[in-house]
């Protein structure tokens, strides 16, 4: 099996070819190793960095684990839940498709997957919150596995303290992470504690092991808006040559800008309903910065007739979220197909920015920084079907509690450049002038020291002190913005216990 058998591997699992650029990614990755980065627009299939680094294992079967380049584990981890079950059904899509080869090209890659020693030639697995834990990657080292996770998953089991995980089993989900994995953090530009973390973990540590491994882990940080060396982006000059992805980025995105005259949360409500009595439009997108300000503005659409509301965001329970994601997929998925079905308003906070594959067919959004506008219009006509969208762009009349001044500078400088079209290249085209810092200020890593390690890797018993791991995956307010939800039962009662399993497994 050669480079050139992936587009049809790719079109036997998917059901479509691949686009340009993950076919050069995979001839980068086989010539040159992984980049650091990789850069490229929404809508544009990021996913499928998982088909290119299975299809590297597949070639590499049968070499030393010294001569090996293609990393045994894959990691994709991203820090939204929804994201990471979309991802996960992309990952088992390949898993099924060689456990139940339909084409040469499959059944040859599952024979060489095989070749690892596994069970089967993909295991699939996914680690995130509200759910039961999947271990079934930790069950054999030398089983081929992608694993979807977030943040907080891998990360803890990098650093030995995995969460819900056993004293005696921590050793083996660290060095499973640490060793002979490839790690790609999706949306890296939300999760630079943790890749400063990784960082000094791979090159500040990385020399400590009296034998190196053969394979340390390989990191790839992966955003929409990621800049630096080393960095893969897609090939504009030949999107002619890609008319699905050339319709996606040139798709038209015309801005409105608005300082309230009334209530910011009514002037949001206000909006949205203006742009619902535009042609065909069924579901518009309404984004705040806060919490608060998302629940108002639901109030305030909810309660009109003739439309249905619906409110996203990271306080829901995972439970309710998933049953909210199930009850309305149909309706506000990017597919080619999609119903026209009756009017829907998709309120939301900055839950739905990263990779949710949601499409609007209008936009009201709260001002904010350059690089989360430039994600939340990710979501409207994100396959370009409409062709041209518009959108509102609101100013709160007080300071941005959440962003600080990047949401002032990046205001003054879009409204001073009207008209604005928040195309994925016309944007990219408008911010070629160097328009300074607009983007989100992210707070760096703690710096990880010897002594943590030294820490950290004693594992059973744990040892006093024992640092948390939460600040080294989020920043040094993490301890101070966690939190705890608690849900009351009246179905379990106190001298039935012999049944509490069966009626949480029943209803959750």
């Amino acid at each position: 099996m050669t480079v050139e058998d992936f587009s049809g591997f790719y079109q036997a699992i998917h059901g479509y070819p691949p686009f340009r650029w993950q076919v050069d990614l995979l001839k980068t990755v086989v010539t040159e190793g992984w980049p650091a980065r990789i850069a490229l627009p929404t809508s544009s299939g990021k996913t499928s960095s998982i088909d290119v680094a299975v299809f590297q294992l597949a070639l590499e079967a049968g070499r030393e684990a010294g001569k090996r380049t293609a990393a045994l584990r894959t990691f994709f981890v991203i820090d939204r839940r929804v994201v990471v079950d979309e991802a996960y059904e992309h990952a088992m899509k390949i898993a099924c498709s060689l456990r139940d080869p339909k084409d040469p090209s499959t059944r040859e890659a599952a024979v060489l997957l095989l070749k690892y020693g596994g069970d089967v030639p993909l295991q699939v697995s996914m680690m995130r919150g509200g759910m039961y834990r999947d271990n079934s990657w930790t069950d054999a080292p030398n089983q081929p596995t992608v694993c979807v996770s977030t943040v907080d998953q891998t990360g803890s089991r990098l650093l030995f303290r995995g969460y819900q995980v056993g004293e005696s089993s921590r050793p083996v989900h660290a060095g499973l992470i640490g060793n002979d994995s490839l790690i790609i953090v999706d949306e890296a530009h939300l999760s630079k504690p943790f890749l400063d973390t990784l960082e000094a973990v791979k090159s500040r540590y990385a020399t400590w092991a009296e034998s190196p491994p053969a394979n340390q882990f390989t990191l790839v940080k992966m955003s929409a808006t990621i800049e630096g060396s080393n960095t893969f982006e897609l090939d504009e000059t030949r999107l002619y040559e890609e008319p699905v992805l050339e319709k996606r980025l040139r798709a038209s995105k015309t801005v409105e800008f608005r300082v309230p005259k009334k209530k910011f949360e009514e002037e949001m409500a206000a909006a949205a309903r203006e742009l619902a009595s535009g042609e065909n439009v069924r579901v518009v997108g309404v984004i705040a910065n806060t919490v608060a300000s998302a629940r108002a503005i639901f109030t305030e659409l909810q309660g009109k007739k003739a439309s249905d509301a619906v409110l996203l965001i990271g306080r829901n329970r995972p439970y309710c979220a998933e049953k909210l994601w199930d009850k309305y997929r149909e309706r506000i998925a990017a597919v080619p197909d999609r119903p026209l079905g009756d009017l829907l308003f998709v309120v939301a906070t900055q839950t739905v920015e990263v990779g949710a594959n949601i499409d609007f067919d209008a936009l009201v959004t709260e001002a904010a920084p350059i690089d989360a506008l430039r994600q939340r219009f990710g979501r409207l006509d994100r396959l370009g079907n409409r062709g041209v969208s518009k959108a509102v762009i609101v100013q709160r009349p007080k300071e941005d509690v959440v962003y600080g001044k990047p949401t002032a500078r990046t205001w003054e400088f879009l409204t001073t450049r009207q008209p604005v079209d928040f195309g994925v290249l016309a944007m990219k085209a408008l911010l070629e002038e160097d328009p300074g810092d607009l983007s989100s200020t992210l707070a760096n890593g703690p710096l990880l020291f010897p002594a943590h390690l030294e820490l950290w890797s004693q594992t059973n018993p744990s040892p006093l002190p024992d640092p948390d791991v939460a600040p080294f995956l989020h920043g040094d307010n993490a301890l101070d913005a966690a939190d705890v939800q608690i849900v009351w039962r009246k179905d379990l009662k106190k001298d039935e216990t012999d049944g509490w399993r069966k009626i949480v497994e029943a209803a959750p």
